[in-house]
């Protein structure tokens, strides 16, 4: 399950499906082909091992990381509403077929001219584990507005032929 947490408080669930329980439409998927970035077979994955609690997961396949960070985006469809100043963290389940450290987890602007809405707090790139495990992305948001997403950018870390699973 994906949660986000406005510290300090408990964890709320902003998502819809957080466990991919029907479909993967809360979740959409950019690859941009500039430098060669390219991924596969993404998507809700019901096989057994690839999600950490049933019914599904997602699942990323990656041919070519690209160059830079943005070239590969997973990020939520839904709009959220966030607070200049508040401070909120990102948790979630995920793991890889090849360790690699997340480039940024980030609250975007909806759409252009795709702003960032937050400053990284310390820690906020997770180094992900050919293990399923708990991380967490911290940030504080820059912005108050009800346009914002979450972004995972891959890009750039996800290893070339590697696959990223989330649950």
């Amino acid at each position: 399950d994906i949660q986000i947490v406005i510290a300090p408080g408990r964890p709320v669930e902003l998502l819809n499906n957080p466990s991919f329980a029907s479909d993967v439409s809360g979740w959409s998927l950019y690859t941009s082909t500039n430098n060669g970035a390219n991924t596969i077979g993404s998507g809700r994955t019901t096989t057994a091992g690839e999600y950490d609690s049933a019914p599904a997961g997602y699942k990323l396949v990656c041919t070519n990381n690209g160059v830079s960070s943005s070239e590969i985006q997973l990020y939520t469809t839904a709009a959220f509403s966030i607070r200049a100043g508040v401070k909120y963290r990102v948790f979630f389940r995920a793991k890889a077929t090849a360790a690699f450290t997340v480039p940024i987890v980030q609250w975007m602007k909806m759409g252009s001219p795709w702003s960032a809405y937050y400053s990284a707090s310390a820690g906020a790139t997770p180094l992900i584990t050919t293990n399923w495990a708990h991380y967490v992305a911290p940030s504080t948001a820059n912005a108050t507005t009800n346009d914002a997403r979450i972004t995972f950018y891959l890009g750039g870390g996800l290893p070339d032929g590697a696959v990223f699973y989330l649950d």
